[in-house]
């Protein structure tokens, strides 16, 4: 098992900041390959993943800055997939695992 998988065992519910997703779309070296694996386990439904407003607009503040509308486009696309609530918190999650989601939390 790898170190992640180990780190992961039993987790049902996982907090998503900002760095794992610039991690993830900007294909850090290091980071790229872990957090690959989290978040393929969020799409997979493994994983229910949250994350907040905040981190959702913070990952546009860069790019939007140096004129990148390009990478701007490829956050906004990713941020397009998380379902927010009025509490300022979202759930990141493919398409087909909403419905089930949206009718756990009421």
């Amino acid at each position: 098992m790898t170190p992640c998988a180990v780190a992961l065992a039993g987790v049902e519910r996982l907090a998503v900041d900002t760095a794992p997703v610039i991690y993830l779309v900007e294909q850090h070296a290091t980071y790229a390959p872990i957090v690959r694996e989290v978040f393929r386990r969020i799409d997979g439904g493994q994983i229910l993943g949250f994350t907040s407003a905040v981190t959702l607009t913070e990952l546009l503040v860069l790019p939007l800055q140096k004129g990148d509308v390009a990478l701007a486009q490829t956050y906004a696309t990713f941020s397009s997939r998380a379902r927010s609530f009025p509490c300022g918190m979202s759930i990141l999650l493919s398409p087909r695992r909403l419905p089930d989601c949206a009718a756990s939390i009421g």
